[in-house]
């Protein structure tokens, strides 16, 4: 699911977006290993393509989210370039990449920098080389484990499944449930959106 913007992140898209092939300093980041390499290469992808950022601070993939949706010319040449640096996702880590850097082209390079500084901190002091062999502990909040969790349950959800029944399973899920700490406040987004009481608009800002 996607990160959620805060009130104060309101400066306009086409400021910030103009400035972002510039910036994108990953270096100062101290992401999980997957996340760097899908995040990085999609931010050059979208940033090799004219226009891009632009485009991207507007698109609306619509119901079908950026996994389902059939895009459009200029959002197949983004997909192109993403797809082409990173060496192919699947559909779920494609859409949780595409998702963080329609964030970036939203809100700014500072303002994602930030919260990935708040939510991982620093990156570490580099001292003496590890013990050949060692492995760092594996992050579960990473992009890749992310990805994978989003493929197995879709995988247990019924196609004929409708926005209630797919919120009721949501919530039933374990490993969702582990990953998503407001679950419950996105499933009940879903339900109420199901039943006409919530927008599509405010089901979105909710959900992602």
């Amino acid at each position: 699911m996607a990160m959620q913007p805060k009130d104060r992140h309101n400066p306009s898209s086409s400021n910030m977006s103009s400035s972002l092939p510039s910036r994108g300093n990953f270096s100062g980041l101290n992401l999980p290993e997957w996340d760097r390499e899908m995040i990085e290469s999609g931010f050059q992808a979208v940033s090799s393509v004219d226009g891009g950022w632009e485009y991207l601070s507007t698109y609306d993939p619509g119901h079908g989210g950026f996994m389902f949706s059939t895009p459009p010319p200029k959002m197949v040449e983004i997909d192109n370039a993403v797809n082409r640096l990173y060496g192919g996702h699947s559909g779920a880590s494609y859409g949780i990449t595409m998702r963080v850097l329609q964030y970036i082209a939203k809100y700014g390079w500072d303002v994602y920098a930030q919260e990935m500084l708040t939510k991982y901190g620093p990156p570490p002091i580099q001292t003496d080389a590890a013990a050949p062999g060692a492995q760092a502990p594996l992050n579960v909040g990473s992009v890749l484990a992310q990805a994978a969790n989003v493929d197995r349950f879709l995988s247990t959800v019924p196609p004929s499944a409708n926005l209630t029944q797919f919120a009721d399973a949501i919530q039933r899920d374990p490993g969702m449930r582990a990953s998503i700490p407001d679950i419950d406040q996105q499933a009940d987004a879903l339900r109420r959106f199901a039943e006409g009481k919530m927008s599509y608009a405010e089901m979105r800002s909710l959900c992602g």
